[in-house]
């Protein structure tokens, strides 16, 4: 199983690709470096009174391209993979999607996959793109993409929205295989998808399967069966997760995170819908038939909004939502879905860590513990991405 991380997407710029270094002498086998204009949660509660972490970094929305911090990181690595991604598409064509994924085949030598998923409203909304049609768009692409990264000739395909006629990339891959392309998502025409043209899935856990290992091996096994049915081998379908955590090897630290707006917030979103609310027996503050890749704009929500939803959100989702705790209590509860022995690579957010500076360091240590762990090695002493980011804050 292959361990990863998240890198940093903010300024300055030798902070993020310096990210991938410090994750490679860390011992982690690959780095993901998303693709977003504005981050998850309202820019209104990005407030020195609610964490301290404003006080360094002005703005959380200050993504960088993640092609470029690839590339660049890749010239200063040598052994760590790159997720590129999650792409949405909806906003880049098949086309201009294998082609930037073909130059960071050749910028990374092979180091490098593609992660694919209709995408985010809060993407597209603000600037003027229609998000109809994502699922359709995202069918095509997947095909699409999948045809120009294995051939140089003319391609013709007469997708669903995107139609192709005599269309050519013409970047050969870097080695003797493409670049993996892996599907973000859920629901049961995804999972189809995925099982018919990807080469895996990319998922999260606990909220995605309901916090339950059952139903993520249920999904695994529906993605499978779909291979099965396609003609491929199913094993060939890399299984993807990140974790969504809350880590931090303090108990003080961690009765305190449990109320922190930031993590109350992220209770409220990280479920494919609020359905899963009802499946609890738990209401959702946005009510049933919510779904926060579809209806949230995390930069037009108020203070007034964020603070009251997060009033409203069920303190019994916080532990359903994601892993919260130390590293030794969260690899207790992630156990269960390591035993089931279908998780090729793995990887975790901290949102304790952007809850305050006085959780960095004690979250840091707590991401290093848990993936030292899982990954069965000693603690890296190299510098960690953790370590890196809070010396270029702090700088």
């Amino acid at each position: 199983m292959e361990i990863g991380v998240y890198g940093v997407h903010f300024p300055p710029f030798e902070l993020a690709t310096g990210a991938a270094a410090g994750a490679e002498a860390a011992g982690m086998d690959f780095i993901i470096y998303g693709d977003q204009l504005c981050f998850t949660h309202p820019s209104s509660l990005w407030t020195p009174d609610i964490t301290d972490v404003a006080t360094l970094l002005p703005t959380f929305n200050a993504f960088m391209d993640a092609g470029p911090i690839i590339a660049a990181a890749a010239a200063q690595t040598s052994t760590i993979k790159f997720h590129y991604g999650v792409i949405d598409a909806v906003r880049r064509p098949p086309s201009v999607i294998a082609q930037s994924l073909l130059t960071l085949d050749h910028a990374t030598k092979g180091r490098v996959r593609l992660l694919l998923a209709n995408g985010e409203n809060k993407q597209m909304k603000p600037y003027g793109i229609a998000r109809k049609g994502a699922n359709e768009k995202l069918s095509d692409s997947l095909r699409m993409v999948q045809k120009f990264l294995r051939t140089t000739d003319p391609v013709s395909d007469e997708g669903i929205v995107w139609k192709h006629k005599d269309a050519i990339v013409a970047v050969h891959p870097y080695g003797d295989t493409p670049p993996p392309v892996y599907v973000a998502g859920g629901g049961p025409e995804v999972l189809e998808l995925i099982g018919k043209y990807a080469d895996g899935w990319f998922t999260y856990i606990p909220g995605a399967s309901e916090d339950t290992p059952e139903r993520f091996a249920e999904d695994v096994a529906t993605v499978r069966e779909h291979a099965e049915r396609a003609g491929r081998d199913p094993g060939s379908i890399k299984i993807s997760v990140t974790m969504i955590t809350v880590l931090d090897e303090d108990e003080a630290n961690l009765a305190e995170l449990r109320e922190h707006p930031f993590v109350l917030w992220n209770t409220m979103l990280a479920t494919p819908t609020s359905a899963t609310y009802t499946r609890w027996g738990l209401t959702h503050p946005y009510g049933e038939n919510w779904m926060f890749s579809r209806d949230c704009i995390p930069p037009w929500i108020s203070r007034e909004e964020a603070l009251d939803v997060c009033a409203r959100t069920p303190r019994e989702a916080i532990d359903k939502v994601q892993f919260v705790g130390t590293s030794a209590q969260v690899l207790e509860r992630l156990a269960p879905y390591l035993d089931l022995g279908v998780i090729d690579e793995l990887s975790l957010v901290n949102y304790a860590e952007l809850c305050g500076v006085k959780y960095m360091a004690s979250a840091g240590e707590a991401i290093v513990a848990l993936l030292s762990k899982v990954k069965g090695i000693e603690p890296a002493t190299g510098p960690g991405v953790t370590t890196l980011v809070t010396e270029g804050l702090s700088t």
